[in-house]
Formats: structure tokens, C-alpha cells, sequence
């Protein structure tokens, strides 16, 4: 039982690599101050894209934060501007930025 439980944490800790997305998740969570949604949206915000990440920015800040952020990321993960224009019952009035795996 014992070698069960320690190959087990070995295999958790060391042998799963960290892929290209949740590097971008972990860039996109120390860039920002705002919670990380573990969606995007479409159709106006009145659609969820479950394989796909984004944060709530002002719209102030939007164009800077996406060039900042492609910049960082690594191959396989792309940066764009989602929804600019909220018509969901939200009605969230701020940008959207998007972080998704370029073959989704």
C-alpha cells in the first residue's frame, strides 16, 4: 500500500506536464485582478464557449492588456478580444479577453 501511495504522488507531482493552456490560465491569473471566468461567451454574451477562458477588463485597458499578454503566452494558446458589446441578462459593460487553445 505504501509504494502504491508514493508512486501515486510521484505521478501527480513530477510525471504530468503542465500544458500550453494552463500555463496561459496561470499567466492570465497573475496579470490581471479580477476573477477568471472558465468560459468565453458569444452571440453577445448570451452564449457560453466552455473550452475557452476569460477575464472581465475595462475597456480602457484592452487593447495594451491583449499585446501585453500574446506577448507571454506560450505556442499553442491564443490571446484575442471576445465580447465588446454585453447583451446577456449580466449586461456586463467591460471587455472580455479571451485565452483558448489555437486548435479549439
Amino acid at each position: 500500500m505504501k509504494i502504491f501511495t508514493i508512486l501515486l504522488l510521484c505521478l501527480s507531482t513530477t510525471c504530468i506536464a503542465e500544458t500550453p493552456f494552463s500555463k496561459a490560465k496561470e499567466l492570465l491569473e497573475t496579470s490581471f485582478n479580477t476573477p477568471i471566468r472558465p468560459f468565453a461567451t458569444q452571440d453577445f454574451g448570451r452564449s457560453k464557449v466552455a473550452s475557452a477562458i476569460s477575464v472581465i477588463i475595462p475597456e480602457q485597458d484592452h487593447k495594451q492588456a491583449l499585446f501585453t499578454l500574446r506577448e507571454k503566452l506560450p505556442d499553442g494558446v491564443i490571446a484575442y478580444i471576445g465580447t465588446t458589446r454585453n447583451l446577456s441578462a449580466d449586461s456586463i459593460q467591460c471587455v472580455e479577453l479571451v485565452i483558448i487553445n489555437s486548435n479549439d
